[in-house]
């Protein structure tokens, strides 16, 4: 048989604002993203005679039509006039659920570009992110990676280059978080702090993001406090980040080192706590064949 790989990127948010709320009850955002090298890897196998189907390392997420890489490649040979190929998708898991790290639109995004490649269906990257804009509000910034500037409810993407360097903790709670919850929840909290946007991609596009992140915020973090969310940021401080903030919704925290000798050790004791920790480094692209 057949098979390709490829390794779908998670998303970060560096600063994250909620701008306002549609009548259709979908919020406003306006976002720093960055896709960082914590990854989960695709393998796409053709299987002649046998329909298409998905499994994954991890038991509970769900393989059939409530899949977003499902999703993914039915929108995508739908809007060609195909049926789903003959072929099946093994998704290794390493970017952990419910952290607000963009997972399941990793996937999806994956699915969008690998398909779209290995059957030379000829799709744009703005052709594939229309596709994404209907499966979920992350999976258009996960087709295109690398930095940018999201808003609207992630469909609006200004995508930007930046030099700068640093290395990234990331620290998953023992348990994740909702996001529709989450949402429901910002609706009836006061907006505390809201970041400067446009000074954080300044800054970043500068390679200087230890100033960047003086003007950056998560309102979710700031405005719906969180015990487990306080004592981590303030650990990642204390280990030597010059920032730690919520990324997304949550559950993940994120810090950001200048050394990597600083970051391995602050690692290695959030393991030592039983905490799921990881290193990571921002990366070019949101998707890659390996």
């Amino acid at each position: 048989m057949e098979s390709v790989s490829y390794r779908a990127y998670a998303k970060l948010n560096l600063s994250l604002d909620v701008t306002g709320k549609r009548e259709d009850g979908y919020h406003l955002m306006d976002m720093v993203n960055v896709s960082v090298s914590l990854c989960d890897s695709m393998i796409f196998t053709r299987t002649p005679g046998r329909p298409f189907s998905i499994s994954s390392t991890v038991r509970f997420l769900p393989t059939g039509e409530k899949n977003l890489v499902w999703k993914a490649a039915n929108a995508l040979f739908a809007s060609c006039g195909k049926e789903l190929p003959e072929m099946h998708i093994h998704i290794i898991k390493r970017i952990p659920t419910q952290a607000g790290l963009g997972g399941g639109s990793a996937d999806a995004a994956c699915a969008l570009i690998a398909l779209n490649k290995e059957y030379e269906l000829g799709m744009s990257v703005d052709d594939l992110c229309s596709l994404a804009e209907k499966i979920g509000a992350d999976v258009p910034f996960c087709v295109r990676g690398g930095y940018a500037r999201v808003t609207g409810i992630g469909e609006e993407i200004t995508a930007f280059e930046s030099p700068s360097k640093y290395h990234l903790v990331l620290v998953m709670p023992k348990q994740g978080k909702s996001t529709k919850a989450v949402f429901e929840a910002i609706d009836n909290a006061p907006m505390l702090n809201h970041p400067d946007n446009d000074a954080v991609v300044s800054w970043l596009k500068k390679g200087k993001p230890d100033q960047a992140m003086k003007n950056a915020e998560n309102v979710f973090e700031t405005s719906i406090p969180d015990e487990e969310t306080v004592k981590l940021t303030a650990f990642l401080k204390e280990s030597g980040a010059y920032y730690s903030a919520l990324t997304g919704t949550g559950a993940c925290v994120f810090g950001m080192f200048s050394k990597y000798s600083a970051a391995i050790k602050c690692r290695d004791l959030l393991r030592d706590q039983g905490y799921g920790c990881w290193t990571a480094l921002p990366v070019s692209a949101g998707v890659e064949q390996i």
